[in-house]
């Protein structure tokens, strides 16, 4: 784990890190729903992990088929 600038906890190694500030939080049954307005993104290189279906899985090259 490192910092972002802004203090807040980021992964190391992450595709894409996305730093919000809180914009509005709904209550929708038992569930709490947080909207954030994006103030910074970072990203590198790479090839994204995917969770889909209950299992992680990879993104393919569409260009190749």
């Amino acid at each position: 784990m490192q910092e972002t600038p802004e203090g807040m906890p980021s992964i190391d190694g992450a595709i894409a890190t996305l730093v919000c500030a809180n914009h509005q939080q709904t209550h929708l049954g038992d569930h709490l729903l947080m909207i954030g307005q994006v103030k910074r993104i970072a990203s590198i290189e790479g090839k994204p992990l995917v969770f889909h279906s209950g299992m992680f899985t990879a993104l393919h090259d569409m260009r190749e088929i």
